[in-house]
């Protein structure tokens, strides 16, 4: 009877871990906020160590980035479109460095090929932020959704199902494994 208990125990368990929603993932391309002009903005999309980023769009080849260097003296950024590589062979990326000053918001702009997915990608970098061995990948675009694309919800309830029948299985393996060991105690005796 234990046993049958300790089985049913382990389903209610993988089953309220399938009940915990997973945290939705969201990427926003930020409208600009419009503020005084010697009023440094408080609107924030992504920020890498003093480096704010205040917005960035994907259109036409171009990703466009606002961003404001909060440190006391004016640094370089760099910026690297990110890429996909398929077969064999060179391709050539955009890369550039900017000199960004204190408090100044600064619009920002670099070539971006659309990746398969639909969107584009830029590696942000700083001295600052590769002391800290950090870096941004901001990603915009309309992303298309492949077929195969596998709903969350439907992943989760499978992942859910397999580790309470893994789960289930263990116990019962375990219950049995005992119930022979006392049975092999009792002949004995």
């Amino acid at each position: 009877m234990t046993g049958y208990r300790l089985t049913a125990l382990a389903c209610v368990c993988a089953l309220a871990l399938l009940a915990v929603p997973a945290p939705a993932l969201a990427q926003t391309d930020t409208a600009q906020n419009a503020t005084a002009p010697n009023e440094p903005s408080t609107e924030v999309a992504d920020q890498l160590g003093d480096l704010v980023i205040h917005s960035y769009s994907y259109s036409d080849g171009t990703m466009t980035i606002e961003a404001t260097w909060r440190g006391p003296t004016p640094e370089t950024i760099t910026l690297t479109e990110m890429i996909e590589l398929d077969s064999e062979g060179t391709t050539s990326i955009s890369f550039q460095t900017q000199r960004l000053l204190p408090n100044e918001r600064t619009k920002l702009t670099i070539d971006a090929e659309t990746r398969t997915g639909g969107t584009a990608a830029v590696l942000v970098t700083t001295p600052q932020g590769t002391e800290m061995n950090e870096a941004l990948v901001l990603q915009a675009g309309k992303p298309s959704e492949p077929d195969t694309l596998i709903p969350q919800r439907n992943a989760i309830l499978g992942a859910g199902i397999a580790a309470a029948g893994a789960a289930a299985l263990t116990f019962v393996f375990v219950l049995r494994r005992k119930h022979e060991e006392e049975q092999e105690v009792d002949r004995l005796a």
